[in-house]
């Protein structure tokens, strides 16, 4: 009698528990348990602190509240359940959409974009920061690459440490709906891309002085290309 006493109040006490906790997800969020990389240099995070964020999901839900990271060198969300102090990986399928913050605390969106890899044959899904979106759109995927190893001097003598870079790639939709890549900036390379407004363009370039080595001076191109023909 108390054997079958203790089961049911068992039973009870696991019923009530999934009531009142979320599990490992809330009922909106999927994913799995993320795994932080060994001690290594650079960032791979976009935003170095958890920020509260919102999320759009696919099925036009939204989650807000929620303290994310964006990792760009797996390309993934990883979320932070406050509910079990755990970190996980967000299944990138049900993401449309975040807004977030970066490391300066400044307001960023993210949105989920269907791009071809370099043989333009194997499409794939990636995060990517939503700068400008008008006639001319411009995205900027905030990838982390491998760099090689860096060697540190420990107190047992030398040993290889991994190492990590920022190698962002900027996505250009045109007003025709045609998405062009640039993995470097650079005048010409930006120039090459519109060979049709070659010369429209650079006399915008010289007329406002604009530096297109550097991601601000092409975001500023790419504003004011929006009243082109």
């Amino acid at each position: 009698m108390k054997h079958a006493t203790y089961i049911a109040f068992l039973v009870m006490s696991v019923f009530l528990h999934a009531q009142t906790d979320n599990s490992l997800f809330t009922p909106k969020l999927t994913g799995e348990m993320y795994v932080p990389e060994a001690r290594h240099f650079g960032n791979i995070f976009f935003n170095n602190r958890w920020a509260e964020s919102t999320i759009l999901l696919s099925t036009g839900d939204t989650v807000s509240g929620e303290k994310i990271k964006y990792n760009g060198f797996l390309d993934e969300v990883i979320w932070f359940n406050t509910s079990n102090f755990t970190s996980f990986v967000l299944d990138k399928a049900y993401i449309r959409a975040f807004w977030t913050t970066d490391s300066l605390n400044r307001p960023v969106h993210f949105k989920n974009l269907l791009v071809s890899d370099s043989t333009a044959s194997h499409p794939k899904n990636i995060f990517v920061q939503v700068v400008v979106e008008g006639r001319y759109s411009l995205y900027i995927q905030r990838r982390v690459l491998n760099l090689p190893y860096e060697v540190v001097y420990g107190k047992n003598g030398p040993y290889a440490q991994k190492a990590y870079g920022q190698s962002p790639v900027y996505y250009i939709l045109s007003p025709s709906g045609e998405l062009l890549v640039l993995k470097y900036l650079g005048r010409r390379v930006f120039l090459n891309l519109f060979p049709d407004q070659k010369e429209k363009l650079a006399a915008i370039v010289r007329r406002n002085g604009i530096r297109l080595r550097s991601e601000d001076g092409m975001i500023e191109m790419v504003r004011l290309m929006q009243s082109t023909d």
